[in-house]
């Protein structure tokens, strides 16, 4: 205020000399500012949907490889009373609560999330497919967390040695 008081007294120019310049100059800073933050809007607005667009199709197909899953199942004929089936249903209600977790991410807004975990669905649901053809196909009994307990594996090495030493003896007597 005082630097344009002084102006007005040391030029005698009237209050709306020097006021109006100052004015269209502030006036058009604004605008400029609102351009900006209405293009920059538009932008996030634009990212946003795109992003929704995306999340909402992954949904979509986390939710028909979970029917896809289920449908396999059924066919395969795997019933909730056997232990195979224990294991398997748990496993597939966490891929079910992972589902409903990633609906509840996109309903908050946070799209990039929902699709992370969407595709974690429809990930562990290719699994649970994987390891149940195993067991089936091939004839072996597959844990579903990957993991073999301590007394399965020392079996299985004193299998292999066996089977390594009845090679040796068969070896040695051909020669």
């Amino acid at each position: 205020h005082g630097k344009i008081i002084g102006e007005i007294i040391k030029n005698k120019k009237s209050p709306e000399d020097v006021f109006f310049p100052v004015q269209r100059s502030l006036e058009k800073e604004l605008e400029e500012a609102r351009e900006n933050m209405k293009d920059s809007e538009e932008k996030l607005l634009k990212k946003d949907i795109i992003n929704r667009k995306k999340a909402e199709e992954k949904l979509s197909s986390a939710e028909n490889k979970i029917l896809e899953l289920r449908e396999f199942l059924e066919k395969k004929g795997i019933m909730p009373e056997t232990g195979e089936a224990e294991e398997i249903g748990s496993r597939l209600d966490l891929v079910e609560e992972l589902l409903d977790n990633g609906r509840k991410l996109v309903d908050s807004g946070k799209f990039g999330e929902a699709f992370i975990v969407f595709q974690i669905v429809v990930q562990q649901a290719r699994e649970i497919k994987l390891l149940v053809n195993a067991s089936r196909d091939l004839k072996i009994r597959v844990r579903l967390n990957g993991n073999r307990n301590g007394e399965e594996r020392k079996m299985g090495d004193e299998r292999e040695k066996d089977e390594e030493k009845e090679s040796i003896k068969g070896t040695k007597g051909r020669k």
